[in-house]
């Protein structure tokens, strides 16, 4: 057990490839926690998908031993944490098992949206912010304009900030000394009760349920534990922390990160911001203020392709919620598609991820339907019904009324690309709050629905500002609208999937877009496929995918033309049969095209 005085928690936190995991690395490899036998980079990115991506998505901790200048021995327990938006809860969790922070900057991309809005979180937090400059020896550096940045928009001295390089190893060694010096060691009593966050948790195939814990009061031993929010009881099988492996130890103390083998089965004992204690104190133990639980902001649908899959799909998602807090899931059924579940996550690339970790995972091929946000419906007898499917869209005549999300808008852009950003939020139903003026470039302040933003929204920013301008954002409450189901009929049957809210102003242009869609991407049959869309009992939108021709009278030489009028009006009745009769197979990649092409 470590001495709280000899430690130092502290996080990291940037925007996305702005060299954050290369820094962990650096700091990895300077603490002597490298095999240098086998070097590898993106040492804590351990999941594949991380690693193709070139992203962090899970939490990951790791304990570093240092000493100091003056010789005095320093644990430092640095917990890694994802760059995109879409991962915001995890660094959520992350700030509340830390005393302070480090905030990267690049030194050629400037301070972006996302580092911004996390650099309020922390010092609402009350943790000690150390600014670093990344990428100083870069040809496209421009330090002295990154610096005047930082220093204006955080109001902090230049004496403060640290310039790094961390694929070199420029500066890292001050940097080490300034996080000894500049973050507070942790406070808490060994010898009052047990009281530990639970900041993380996976699920191991051999060893049940794992917890990652930061104690904060008392010491974590092998005794019988609980929870304050699960009324189960364990004994736990193993304790230790990451060096970056995991490394058994006998207990851990104050301010100590480290990991739980809890032996349990059942994944949903263990819920994240909990409160670990002894079941011997728990009457008298106090809750820990954890970090703020991630309400899912789109929702989509998952089915099996086989659909004696679907207890597996089930007890995948049962594991992967365990190892992501912000996965929700409820069983779901579609007559086209049969049995699936309801996905609700925090964006479109969380959303992609989910699906790929459960086909590499867990081997599962399945079917994805179009995302959709979550409304909030009043009904005229005054009681409240959160939407996040068409299937629980109630009946017009009794809606009182309808609200969508609406979201906080921040972007950073160059002043040249201002004007068509903003055309693009006005375009999308947005509206302009504010802007604030840098030293070349502005950030704006706007309003936007939810259901604008999951689509195309980011990759059009993107396009229109050439890369350059990056966005941040957080639900800030809600907007009546003017809500309609629009429905999807192919060769006359209601294809529940396909389906989708809009509000009505714009039913039917998104109808007209959608049925082409279809008409481009479904596989032709050998009779024609009516696509409608409909709202209510009326036909918005309708085209009509033509039948595969196959020539019947190839065969024919020559010889009477009533032979060859025969074969085409047999052909022509065996096509108005299957018509009549047939059905339209979906498959996957239909609905992952679908999910990937917005409505406009």
């Amino acid at each position: 057990m470590t001495a709280p005085g000899q430690l130092r928690n502290f996080s990291i936190i940037a925007h996305i490839d702005h060299g954050k995991t290369t820094l962990t690395d650096r700091l990895l490899e300077q603490c002597g926690q490298v095999d240098l036998a086998h070097p590898h980079e993106r040492l804590l990115d351990s999941n594949p998908i991380e690693r193709e991506r070139g992203i962090t998505i899970k939490l990951a901790p790791v304990r570093l031993p240092y000493t100091t200048k003056a010789g005095e021995e320093i644990t430092l327990n640095l917990i890694d944490t994802p760059g995109h938006v879409d991962f915001g809860y995890e660094v959520s969790r992350s700030l509340a098992a830390c005393e302070g922070v480090l905030m990267v900057v690049d030194a050629s991309q400037g301070i972006q949206a996302q580092t911004l809005s996390t650099y309020h979180k922390a010092l609402d937090l009350g943790l000690t912010v150390i600014p670093v400059i990344n990428k100083i020896d870069l040809p496209s550096a421009e330090t002295d304009r990154v610096l005047l940045e930082v220093m204006e928009l955080c109001n902090i001295p230049e004496s403060d900030i640290l310039l790094v390089s961390a694929k070199s190893g420029i500066g890292i060694d001050l940097l080490l000394e300034a996080i000894v010096k500049r973050i507070p060691p942790p406070t808490g009593d060994a010898a009052a009760p047990l009281r530990a966050l639970l900041i993380s948790s996976y699920f191991d195939q051999h060893q049940g349920a794992l917890a990652l814990v930061r104690v904060v009061d008392g010491v974590l031993n092998k005794q019988r534990l609980t929870f304050l929010s699960s009324p189960v009881t364990f004994l736990p099988l193993e304790l230790g922390t990451y060096l970056p492996k995991k490394t058994a130890v006998p207990e851990l103390g104050p301010g100590e990160v480290g990991y739980v083998v809890t032996g349990l089965k059942d994944v949903r004992s263990l819920k994240v911001g909990d409160t670990l204690t002894t079941v011997a104190q728990r009457a008298n133990a106090v809750a820990l203020q954890g970090y703020k639980e991630p309400q899912p902001l789109v929702f989509f649908e998952l089915f099996p392709t086989l659909t004696e899959d679907y207890n597996a799909l089930l007890d995948a998602l049962q594991k992967l919620s365990l190892r992501d807090a912000a996965i929700t899931f409820v069983s779901t059924h579609s007559p086209a598609l049969g049995s699936g579940c309801r996905i609700g996550c925090l964006g479109l690339l969380h959303a992609e991820i989910v699906v790929e970790r459960l086909h590499r995972e867990f081997d599962l091929e399945l079917i994805a339907t179009r995302p959709t946000v979550p409304y909030n419906a009043v009904l005229k007898d005054g009681t409240e019904k959160v939407i996040s499917t068409i299937t629980e869209f109630p009946d017009p005549t009794q809606l009182e009324q309808i609200s969508e999300p609406v979201t906080k808008l921040t972007l950073i852009t160059p002043v040249a690309y201002m004007s068509g950003i903003l055309d693009l939020v006005r375009e999308r139903r947005g509206q302009f709050m504010q802007s604030e003026h840098l030293i070349d470039r502005v950030i704006l302040t706007c309003s936007l629905p939810l259901s604008e933003l999951i689509t195309d929204f980011h990759d059009l920013i993107k396009s229109i500002s050439s890369g350059y301008c990056s966005v941040e954002y957080e639900v800030i409450g809600e907007v009546v609208v003017d809500a309609v189901v629009v429905t999807i009929m192919l060769n006359g049957e209601d294809v529940a999937p396909l389906g989708f809210i809009a509000l009505r102003s714009q039913a039917e242009s998104k109808a007209r877009s959608l049925v082409k869609q279809l008409k481009e991407i479904l596989p032709r049959q050998l009779f024609s496929i009516p696509i409608q869309a409909a709202i209510g009992g009326t036909v918005i939108a309708r085209e009509t995918q033509s039948a595969l021709r196959k020539d019947v009278t190839a065969k024919l030489y020559g010889g009477d033309v009533t032979r060859r009028k025969k074969l085409l009006s047999k052909q022509a009745k065996g096509k108005k049969r299957m018509k009549q009769f047939g059905s339209v197979s979906l498959d996957q990649d239909v609905f992952l095209q679908l999910m990937r092409q917005p409505l406009v």
